[in-house]
C-alpha cells in the first residue's frame, strides 16, 4: 500500500470514529520530510486518545505501525509518523492556533471522500430500487 492509499484508508477509518475536519495534504514538492500530512480534529481529549488507539489497533492488524509517535494521551496534539505519511490529530483550538494548512499552503489537497460518497450513492440507489420494487408488488 502506498502512502496516499494509507492516508485515504485512515481518513475513512477515523471518519467512522467521528473525527472532524479531515484533510490530506500532498507535500512532496514542498519538503523532503514526508510525502503526505493527514490532519484531523477530535472533539475532546478522550476522543483524541480513542482516535489514536483505533488507528493503531486497526493498522496493526495489517502489520502497519508508526515509526514514531509523539504526544501523550493527555496531549492536545498527537502525531504518528509512518515515514511517507505523518498523521496529526488535534483538539480544534490547537489546530486553529498552529494552522498547518496555512503553513503548508502550497500543498495540494488530496480528495478522500470520493470513495465514501460512491458507497453512500450506491446505498441510496439500492434503497430506492428496493422501495420501487416493493411498491410494484
Amino acid at each position: 500500500m502506498n502512502f496516499r492509499q494509507l492516508a485515504k484508508k485512515i481518513a475513512l477509518l477515523l471518519r467512522a470514529e467521528k473525527a472532524e475536519k479531515i484533510v490530506i495534504l500532498d507535500v512532496r514538492k514542498l519538503t523532503f520530510l514526508t510525502d503526505y500530512f493527514f490532519l484531523a480534529n477530535a472533539t475532546s481529549s478522550l476522543h483524541l486518545t480513542t482516535l489514536r488507539e483505533t488507528l493503531n489497533e486497526n493498522l496493526s492488524k495489517e502489520n502497519i505501525s508508526p515509526l514514531r509517535e509523539d504526544g501523550v494521551s493527555s496531549s492536545s496534539w498527537q502525531v504518528l509518523d509512518y515515514g511517507g505519511l505523518i498523521v496529526h490529530l488535534f483538539l480544534p483550538e490547537i489546530r486553529n492556533f498552529y494552522n498547518l494548512e496555512k503553513f503548508w499552503k502550497g500543498a495540494k489537497m488530496v480528495s478522500w471522500e470520493t470513495t465514501q460518497k460512491r458507497i453512500k450513492k450506491r446505498q441510496i440507489a439500492k434503497k430506492k430500487t428496493i422501495r420501487k420494487y416493493s411498491r410494484e408488488k
